[in-house]
């Protein structure tokens, strides 16, 4: 038994392996040792093991499976929107882009914006704000967003379409 004992301290704390897994041990001893109950005195000590029990994680079930969105009925009747921002200035000042991607189509159209139109804590009704008919004249009907997504996201696209609507709408019969 003390035999056996030092094997599994040596096999299991040394600087070479690292305190290996009990599968992984026990692949690694067989090849040299055998004895009865072998594989279970493997595992015994390793779930023993104040160290492996404290740094390694526990593979634990997911708290719960991933329910996917509903598709959209429409095209551009649901859209992900993400600002891309921190980029070099153009000539024209503009300094982000505004991507937005249809989730039905997987269609992305990427909108050049001025970073200060994205500061949606600071809109002014007097400033202009991001029009998207402007790049995109025949944009089909009005997007949503689905929940979850960051408000700011859905702020800005709410303050776009009202801008858009000022002036800028179709006819209405």
């Amino acid at each position: 038994m003390e035999l056996r004992k030092k094997i599994l301290d040596e096999a299991h704390t040394s600087m070479f392996t690292l305190h290996p897994s009990s599968n992984k041990m026990y692949q690694d001893l067989k090849q040299k040792f055998w004895w009865t109950r072998m594989k279970w005195e493997i595992a015994k000590y390793v779930s023993k093991c104040d160290v492996c029990q404290r740094v390694k994680a526990d593979h634990l079930n997911l708290a719960g499976t991933l329910q996917p969105l509903a598709l959209p009925a429409w095209k551009w009747e649901d859209v992900h929107m993400d600002f891309n921002v921190g980029l070099p200035c153009t000539q024209k000042g503009y300094d982000s882009i505004w991507v937005i991607i249809d989730r039905l189509t997987k269609f992305a159209h990427f909108i050049p914006v001025k970073n200060r139109y994205l500061n949606a804590h600071k809109i002014d009704e007097n400033k202009p704000r991001i029009k998207y008919e402007a790049h995109w004249p025949k944009w089909p009907g009005r997007p949503t967003t689905p929940p979850g997504r960051p408000i700011r996201a859905k702020s800005v696209l709410a303050q776009s379409v009202r801008s858009a609507d000022q002036g800028a709408g179709r006819p209405t019969h």
